[in-house]
């Protein structure tokens, strides 16, 4: 009985000290928590795609004392026979249990240590192969079509385990994240066999995969993009064990109009623009792809997949996916309706597919005004709202519910173009309630005159929220343009006439900070010739973000005040991440040199980089800095960030604390003990 009660009282002590020290010293989190911040599953920090990271190691008090850690070269991406590859990395990394994942565009995944940049391991997907002669017999003259080594992907996440991430031909590949083992594909490509298919599909996905893992779907979109080479996209969903088919969601009618009445079918269930789709006239949505598929080219007409995260609430069941541009993109004589599905939030029950709402903000898309990026989920006054920005320069705010638009901001009334920065000569939104307005020819036709065209900007990046706020980005370029005066037809791979740019005009870019609940301008930092493509982490206190001449930057977040920014010598794609190593330092990790302003390959492979807290960093000393306000923050002339007794002891367990958890362990070991064996020795 002796050695019994020894026996079960080193046990309960044992047990007690190894859950103690687990919450003391791992570095691993409940990853449905996230609540410390350590890991970041997914390039908008977890399933919400809300973009904020509640750690508070690294702030606006200390971000002064930051300092470059290490540099992961990304190697030069190598060129297959018939095949062109892209280099670098447009993806934000992902980082779990102090392992740094990274998405290379040359179809490699590569797993790092976040304490020192060392490579742990890499995969390399087999390149996909297109048939090109069947390709260049079907495409439009003018089309210089090639396969491909690269994927163009702007997101992949973490799930159970499993690094997920598009790959060419519509498949999905999930690799063991501690050994890069190949461990889950999908059981059905999506690239073939789709009903009601005409076109065809490249394949190139930008999307990752999202998750409900309650219901155990996985949920992968496949669609066409601005260019030709599309088929009738569809959102589906698939078995998270087993990689099968469970549901398909398509994104546009039958391309052999087989169903004439599908884009009315669900109009109960819709809004386009904040006007209910029941209430437009029918024969809008009945001749919503008029020409199409006999005009539209050998993509027949397609609807884009959004490029960046989707939101996923897995308590209620429910994904909220987005799609990107009508195609062809600029030639929308041949689609004189809204297109619906395309340029839309679309929210879908993930065990069946079946849709509950979808709201269309560009209907009849003009000029590549797609809604791409993230939609972000969160709850605001017990409401839980999703935040989506557009191309056209649009914040909006719907209810998760049942898809009503709450508000929207245009931003722009306000928007600084530029000494010489033109307006548009093409109409930016569209009355879906207006017949003519859902003809309107393509733009500028017939013309030989010089033609103002927004080559890239509006809000073309990811939103944050934070502290009762919405933070997102926009981004003005603007250049001066030919268009040739010949039937409007498809005539190259945008499905637009020959463009031919002869200047180009200063761009600007501006962070923005609106009240959650109203939309209400809380403050604007306005930058003079840079572009910001990526959008914003909020973290800290701070709304970190990199812009296109190779600087990262930090505002106040309550304020809009720059208080730090670095130079890293190029451009970064996206904006940058937070996670810890595996000894629980924060680190701040952030690309360079891929990607280009628009998401073309530079000529360098780029790099990750990461940041971390100076070793010689005392935070038990009190330091007052100053910082003189720029001529873009008006409202305050200066501002005094105080660290005012920031110790260590906030950020990590000290040496005293240690020794006394350990004492109450041992107090409460025996406590236990003791009752044990009064238990077993009582008659």
């Amino acid at each position: 009985m002796l050695k019994r009660n020894i026996f079960v009282f080193i046990s309960a002590i044992t047990l007690i000290f190894l859950l103690i020290n687990i919450n003391i010293f791992s570095n691993s989190i409940a990853l449905s928590e996230l609540k410390d911040g350590s890991n970041s599953i997914a390039p908008n920090y977890n399933y919400h795609a809300t973009g904020y990271n509640p750690q508070q190691q690294i702030n606006y008090s200390n971000i002064q004392f930051l300092e470059l850690k290490w540099i992961h070269s990304w190697p030069e991406a190598k060129a297959i026979e018939g095949m062109q590859a892209r280099v670098g990395s447009i993806s934000n990394p992902i980082i779990v249990d102090g392992i740094v994942y990274g998405r290379m565009e040359d179809l490699r995944i590569v797993a790092l240590d976040a304490k020192n940049g060392k490579e742990i391991w890499s995969f390399q997907a087999p390149p996909y192969l297109v048939n090109t002669n069947i390709a260049k017999n079907n495409l439009p003259i003018n089309i210089d079509f090639y396969p491909s080594l690269s994927s163009h992907a702007h997101s992949f996440s973490y799930a159970e385990g499993k690094i997920f991430a598009p790959w060419p031909n519509c498949q999905v590949y999930g690799l063991n994240a501690n050994s890069g083992e190949l461990e889950f594909r999908l059981k059905t490509p999506t690239c073939k066999d789709l009903e009601g298919n005409l076109g065809l599909f490249k394949g190139l996905q930008s999307s990752g995969p999202v998750f409900d893992r309650n219901k155990r779907i996985l949920i992968y979109g496949t669609g066409g993009r601005e260019a030709v080479e599309g088929g009738r996209g569809a959102f589906r969903g698939y078995d998270l064990d087993n990689g099968k088919l469970i549901w398909t969601f398509y994104l546009m009618p039958p391309q052999d109009k087989g169903d004439p009445e599908w884009s009315i079918r669900n109009a109960d269930k819709g809004w386009i623009q904040g006007i209910k789709a029941s209430e437009i006239p029918k024969e809008i949505l009945l001749n919503d792809w008029g020409k199409c598929p006999e005009q539209c080219g050998f993509g027949k007409g397609d609807v884009g997949i959004g490029w960046g995260q989707w939101a996923v609430d897995e308590e209620k069941g429910i994904a909220y996916l987005a799609t990107g541009n009508p195609s062809p993109s600029w030639n929308a004589t041949y689609r004189p309706g809204p297109n619906i599905y395309s340029n839309s939030v679309i929210a879908l029950k993930t065990e069946t597919g079946e849709l509950v709402w979808w709201h269309q903000i560009v209907p009849h898309d003009l000029g590549d005004l797609d809604c791409s990026w993230n939609t972000a989920l969160a709850e605001i006054d017990g409401k839980n709202i999703i935040f989506k920005e557009c191309k056209g320069a649009y914040l909006y705010a719907l209810d998760a519910r049942t898809g009503e638009m709450l508000w929207s901001t245009d931003y722009f009334p306000d928007v600084k173009r530029g000494e010489n920065g033109p307006q548009p000569n093409f109409d930016m939104g569209l009355d879906p309630m207006n017949i003519k307005d859902m003809t309107k020819p393509w733009v500028s036709y017939p013309t030989n005159e010089p033609n103002w065209r927004k080559e890239s900007g509006g809000a073309e990046s990811d939103v944050a929220i934070a502290y009762g706020k919405v933070y997102s980005t926009t981004y003005h370029k603007w250049s001066l343009q030919k268009i040739t005066s010949v039937e409007p037809s498809m005539r190259n791979a945008f499905g637009r006439i020959t463009l031919e740019s002869d200047k180009e005009l200063p761009m600007n870019a501006s962070v923005w900070a609106h009240q959650a609940n109203t939309g209400e301008l809380i403050w604007k930092y306005d930058i003079d010739n840079v572009g910001i493509r990526g959008g914003v982490t909020v973290s800290g206190g701070m709304v970190l973000f990199c812009t296109t001449d190779g600087t990262i930057r930090a505002l106040n977040a309550e304020s809009g005040i720059l208080i730090w920014e670095r130079f890293q010598g190029h451009q970064c794609p996206v904006q940058p991440v937070l996670g810890a190593d595996s000894n629980g330092n924060m680190k701040m990790f952030t690309l360079i040199g891929s990607g280009g302003i628009l998401g073309r390959s530079e000529p360098i492979p780029g790099a990750l980089l990461a940041y971390g807290l100076s070793e010689n960093y005392n935070s038990n000393i009190e330091k007052n800095v100053e910082k003189e306000i720029s001529k873009e923050s008006p409202q305050v002339e200066k501002v005094v960030i105080t660290e005012s007794k920031i110790t260590e002891n906030n950020f990590r367990y000290s040496t005293t604390e240690i020794i006394g958890l350990l004492s109450l362990t041992l107090i409460i070991g025996i406590s236990i003990g003791y009752i044990i064996k009064m238990k077993f020795s009582a008659p």
